[in-house]
């Protein structure tokens, strides 16, 4: 993973050298100084903002800012490592995220010069890249700082970590999509940070290694369940639980990690998933780090007390909290879920099928009477619940909701796209298949060449491909390279240069796919015609070709009639390469 840290107030109390360097600039221009305890209300989003807060009210001019930054930046240039230390912990905990592998970077608004001078003094050769405030590039929380880092590390946001201690982090990762974790040892108070809204916030350096863990190794195992139980269902249960331990006094961090489990064994099965989950828990001796057998045997508890349909109260507040979190009633998000488990189970279902078993389960769960019920009563569940029975009730308006939720799916929108086109094509429903040697269970023997797809992109970010050709066949990336460099170079179009697989955040923009579903079907949702299309030659001489829907459940059996007709429907530039 990439761990990115914020500098001031999180790596290192910089605050007195701060404090005596605008001290400094204002006696040399004529304004008051102030305390040095007053500093950490001041500091934040850059050197001019910290001039600027420190000025009169009257005097906060651009010009005033300049004149006094002119004689802050030499001074604290020969002074920033005078009384600046880092916080107890830090050098132990970066030296154990390098010893496990991790990318380390620094993010800060301090300029350039004084960031990477002070990092080096204090923590030589420990990071990879270390970025400050850099001319004609927006400070935080402009996300641009994240991104460079990412991109010159050549990782993914859904791969990295911030940690800082203001809401201009917070807001810095939030704009790049990246997750969070405060501290609470630097400039913003724990209760301030909790007043607007943060979620994990830690204490001590050490326990960031418990975030780590989670990010890396735990909450990526959502993203292979279905749509109501993603990643992003596991971080809405995080962050209510959060916020809920707050309120009833509970241990934060055994509600954090219960939520993060709390539906794991969704991989084995829905029915006893709770159980499951809990197993898996207790299991993980990585957690033997952090908690007793005690606190495990608890949580563990927790984990099992959250189902919905449960009949029996959790045992203890943080089965409870978990159940409680669990519910979501976002009115809107339990329909789109319960359409999404509903596509689940019935694949080949068209949109009155999925309707109707909807409807149903809407009803038996949700509606009075229902079977669900909720533990602690939150506000936000009360009126989520009161406004979701009312919308259970509107049958007209629950209906259109349900049918605009599936036109959108990638499979209908296809197919609907293929038949306004009067493009002809069968196509079939299996369980979910997002690799070659997963799907190839569930082909038919109808005689259609199955392809493989890849979605790529060049060195600079600003071309991508897309290249298919026969399942059976694999390319390396070299000779992909070499090949699309013979097809584009002879029409006079730029050469790839170094190629390497997009990211799903690319794929999602450009396609509008998530891995394991593309398919020259994307192309439908690539109105701006970016992307070029390159197809093995010899899918040519195929009667019919085989491609999923978009979504790896389904498989569009297609002619080569009817292919060349789609094509010529997206638009795209479409380019024969020879692989043999």
């Amino acid at each position: 993973m990439t761990i990115i840290f914020d500098l001031d107030g999180t790596l290192l109390n910089t605050i007195d050298d701060l404090g005596y360097a605008c001290n400094y600039a204002l006696e040399q221009t004529g304004y008051a100084t102030h305390p040095i305890a007053d500093y950490p209300r001041m500091v934040g989003n850059g050197i001019n903002n910290l001039i600027r807060r420190a000025l009169p009210e009257s005097e906060r001019t651009e010009e005033t800012v300049m004149k006094v930054r002119e004689f802050f930046v030499p001074y604290y240039n020969a002074h920033n490592c005078d009384y600046t230390r880092p916080y107890e912990g830090i050098q132990e905990l970066l030296k154990a995220l390098k010893a496990q592998g991790h990318q380390l970077a620094v993010a800060s608004n301090k300029y350039q010069a004084a960031t990477e001078k002070i990092v080096e003094h204090f923590f030589p050769g420990l990071f990879d890249v270390i970025l400050g405030e850099r001319e004609g590039i927006e400070r935080k929380p402009n996300p641009t700082i994240v991104h460079d880092i990412v991109k010159s590390l050549n990782c993914s946001t859904v791969k990295s970590l911030y940690i800082g201690d203001s809401l201009v982090d917070r807001d810095t990762a939030a704009n790049a999509n990246v997750p969070f974790v405060a501290c609470s040892w630097g400039f913003v108070s724990r209760e301030s940070l909790i007043e607007n809204g943060v979620g994990r916030i830690i204490d001590k350096p050490q326990d960031l290694l418990l975030d780590v863990y989670l990010q890396q190794s735990i909450l990526p195992q959502y993203d292979n369940f279905d749509g109501g139980h993603k990643r992003d269902h596991a971080e809405t249960v995080i962050r209510e639980s959060l916020k809920l331990a707050r309120t009833y006094a509970a241990d934060e961090t055994m509600a954090y990690v219960i939520a993060a489990y709390h539906d794991l064994g969704l991989k084995f099965d829905r029915e006893k998933h709770h159980i499951h989950s809990g197993e898996m828990m207790m299991a993980d001796e990585h957690l033997r780090q952090w908690f007793t057998e005690e606190q495990l045997m608890t949580m563990r508890d927790a984990v099992e007390d959250h189902r919905a349909s449960g009949k029996n109260p959790p045992r203890t507040i943080y089965g409870a909290i978990v159940a409680e979190a669990d519910r979501q009633i976002d009115p809107l998000t339990v329909v789109h879920r319960t359409m999404a488990y509903s596509q689940k189970l019935y694949p080949d279902g068209d949109f009155e099928m999925l309707y109707q078993r909807s409807l149903e389960h809407l009803h038996e769960k949700y509606a009075e009477g229902g079977y669900l019920k909720l533990w602690l009563n939150s506000e936000r569940n009360v009126q989520g619940l009161a406004q979701l029975r009312a919308m259970i009730h509107d049958e007209p308006e629950l209906r259109n909701l349900c049918r605009e939720w599936y036109d959108k799916q990638p499979a209908p929108k296809v197919l609907r796209y293929l038949e306004e086109h009067g493009i002809a094509f069968t196509v079939y429903y299996h369980p979910e298949g997002k690799t070659i040697e997963e799907a190839k269970r569930w082909w038919h023997d109808d005689g259609s060449v199955h392809c493989k797809n890849i979605f790529m992109r060049n060195h600079k970010g600003d071309q991508h491909y897309l290249i298919c050709f026969p399942c059976d066949y694999d390319l390396a990336i070299h000779d992909i390279e070499h090949w699309l460099k013979d097809v584009l170079v002879s029409q006079g179009l730029k050469a790839p240069g170094k190629l390497s697989f997009a990211s799903p955040e690319r794929m999602m923009r450009y396609l509008g796919l998530e891995p394991g579903s593309v398919s020259p079907f994307g192309l439908i949702n690539d109105t701006d015609h970016h992307v070029i299309l390159f197809l093995d030659s010899r899918l040519k001489d195929a009667e019919s070709l085989s491609f999923h829907p978009n979504d790896c459940r389904g498989t569009v059996v297609i002619s080569q009639a009817a292919f060349q007709q789609y094509l010529a429907c997206v638009g795209n530039k479409v380019e024969y390469i020879t692989t043999c």
